[in-house]
């Protein structure tokens, strides 16, 4: 993720994560007021803040969001207003394809927002949207990840 909320050392600002797997589920956790319908089936959430305080990933496991207890020493890294995470495959499962949204999400009282989706036509920036389209890329193949299409 890049942009000025990732360089803004802002702990109500969040860079948000998820992956597709089984169990999933289209619910999305809850950040105060802003809970996102999803539009897969999402077994992981992955979340950074821009102050650099916290980075977690939970997993859902039927029957709710439940901390993952992955390692992320190493896994982060923050220059300026870029933001990069690196997740091993085997933590979710070694997919051949995998399914994934990216947004940032403001939880400041009084100013909560959901913008900077990935895809960008996921949603429209604004207070607790639903999330619309993601991505599917195929581990296996040889396509670059900008020749892929958001899908539904």
């Amino acid at each position: 993720m890049k942009g000025q909320d990732v360089a803004s050392n802002n702990g109500n600002m969040w860079v948000l994560l998820y992956i597709g797997g089984t169990p999933g589920t289209t619910v999305g956790q809850p950040y105060k007021s802003q809970q996102p319908n999803l539009p897969f089936s999402a077994k992981y959430h992955l979340r950074w803040k821009a102050d650099d305080s916290y980075t977690n990933a939970e997993m859902y496991n039927g029957t709710a969001w439940v901390d993952a207890t992955w390692d992320f020493t190493g896994d982060v890294y923050r220059s300026g207003d870029y933001v990069e995470m690196r997740v091993p495959l085997v933590d979710i499962g070694s997919p051949s394809t995998v399914k994934v949204h990216l947004c940032m999400l403001n939880e400041t009282t009084g100013g909560e927002w959901s913008y900077a989706a990935v895809p960008s036509t996921s949603f429209a920036n604004s207070k607790d949207p639903d999330y619309t389209k993601y991505y599917e890329f195929d581990l296996t193949g040889g396509a670059a990840p900008a020749t892929y299409s958001p899908l539904p």
